[in-house]
């Protein structure tokens, strides 16, 4: 199967793009999720994206910068 992302800037011309998509023999329209702010961070927390401060002034320190 192969698969084509397209990435719409202007969302008016989306219905119509997907009408006519849909009238093809063949071709499905895959919806997509937008994820939580919690889903985002749990997904940044597992692929390591986190900092880690030994205290609540080291923090405060890095961000004063």
């Amino acid at each position: 199967m192969t698969q084509i992302v397209l990435n719409i800037e202007n969302k008016s011309v989306a219905a119509s793009l997907k009408k006519v998509l849909a009238t093809m023999d063949g071709v499905t329209i895959a919806s997509t999720k937008s994820l939580s702010a919690y889903e985002k961070s749990k997904l940044e927390a597992k692929s390591g994206k986190v900092n880690h401060y030994s205290s609540v002034d080291e923090l405060f320190a890095k961000v004063g910068q």
